[in-house]
């Protein structure tokens, strides 16, 4: 449970870090942000809750518990930001933003999965910046 506990704590810190005070988009770019640093700059811990979290689906029900907890925060936190970014005209209206949640939960896990496996086939910093342009950017009513 303290592998666990302090993993959290310290992602929680490196997300209030990079989010500050940002909404909409920009807490999402963010995230994004705290993601990679975090991925880059504290590699041993991330890849070792990872891959505790990922065992714990067959193996530790209570990780898996908590690991469930922590994904239903995230989507919050991802659904509260886009639709923040709908209130204020950032994005188009319409968009889901508990779907859209499930989206983002699900390439920044897919992503770690594959880095996990084999940390040299992905470039995290070109994947992220892609997914930020192609994604994050493309949500916005300005084309541009």
């Amino acid at each position: 449970g303290h592998l666990v506990r302090d993993f959290n704590e310290k992602w929680a810190n490196e997300l209030r870090r990079f989010v500050g005070r940002n909404t909409g988009l920009a807490a999402l770019e963010g995230a994004l942000d705290a993601l990679e640093f975090f991925l880059l700059n504290r590699t041993t811990q991330m890849q070792a809750m990872y891959i505790l979290w990922f065992e714990s689906i067959t193996s530790y029900p209570l990780v898996r518990r908590r690991l469930a907890a922590n994904h239903i925060a995230y989507r919050r936190d991802t659904a509260r930001w886009l639709t923040q970014a709908i209130a204020d005209g950032e994005v188009r209206p319409g968009l889901d933003p508990e779907s859209f949640a499930v989206e983002f939960s699900a390439f920044i896990f897919g992503l770690v999965y594959q880095w996990l496996a084999n940390p040299s086939a992905i470039n995290l910093h070109t994947v992220l910046q892609h997914y930020r342009d192609n994604t994050i950017k493309r949500l916005g009513t300005d084309p541009s």
